[in-house]
């Protein structure tokens, strides 16, 4: 199992980030040779919250997406909340700042797990994003390769964002549909057959099926360069009996139909074969 070096790292010839630090790199060679050594199909690392992981990065982008108390805050109260929250972590001795000697710039200490998230989210590729509704909730869930494995990011409504390390031969299908709310025994949606042009996806008059559904899913699958296409789009959705049915971009058109739990998950694991 490795990670590879990053461009910026070797292109700038400043200090290097956090993630792009050599205790970064010895991090993520800690945390792969422990989910090498253990017996479950993935290592859980961290939980970070919106605000702390925004204080750790280089780019606040590379924290995102953000729960709704975070995105909600002022330019400045978000700074408050990032410094509140690394207040937090170095009581906890989580964080700290320490200098070789007086003269010398602090150098922040995280624990590894941190760093290797930190590492694995640069260098890391994204391979699928989606965002789940379900009634009054919504969340994320992030995957992305590194070398010979994956990192799996859930997000929360609240802003906690939850990172394992995943084994290449873990099977997620089932478990990330799961997540978006699909029963492993769930049938497809029979009744459910449309094609419906893009400029009448938003008129419910067009869409009476919708009305039942209890979870949506959009899920961006993406593929890797040289494939002869970027990815897809594809929103599952959950009725109230537990059905399941799908719509995804045909032409000019979205095209909806019922697919069954076992179906979906194949599909997952056809796209992910790609990888």
């Amino acid at each position: 199992m490795s990670v590879e070096t990053t461009a910026a790292e070797r292109d700038t010839p400043h200090e290097p980030s956090l993630a792009d630090s050599p205790t970064a790199r010895e991090a993520v060679d800690r945390v792969l040779a422990e989910l090498e050594a253990t017996q479950e199909p993935f290592l859980q690392l961290v939980t970070l919250t919106d605000e702390e992981l925004v204080a750790l990065s280089d780019d606040p982008e590379d924290a995102t997406p953000f729960g709704e108390w975070y995105s909600g805050l002022t330019v400045e109260q978000q700074e408050l909340a990032q410094t509140a929250a690394l207040r937090t972590q170095t009581a906890n001795d989580r964080f700290l700042l320490t200098r070789e000697d007086e003269e010398a710039d602090a150098v922040p200490l995280v624990s590894p797990e941190v760093l290797a998230v930190l590492r694995l989210k640069r260098t890391g590729t994204m391979t699928l994003n989606a965002t789940r509704v379900m009634q009054d909730d919504i969340a994320w869930l992030i995957h992305r390769r590194a070398g010979d494995v994956w990192l799996r990011e859930l997000v929360t409504r609240q802003g906690y964002h939850s990172f394992a390390l995943l084994k290449p031969e873990t099977d997620e299908a089932e478990t990330t549909l799961a997540w978006a709310g699909v029963r492993p025994d769930a049938p497809a949606a029979d009744d459910v057959r449309a094609a419906v042009a893009l400029d009448e996806v938003t008129d419910p008059t067009k869409l009476p099926f919708l009305e039942q559904t209890t979870a949506m899913t959009t899920f961006v699958r993406l593929h890797p360069e040289g494939s002869g296409t970027e990815g897809d789009i594809l929103m599952t959705h959950v009725r109230n009996d537990g059905s399941v049915f799908v719509g995804g971009r045909d032409g000019a058109r979205v095209r909806y139909s019922g697919i069954s739990a076992g179906d979906l998950a194949e599909d997952f694991r056809a796209w992910r074969s790609r990888w």
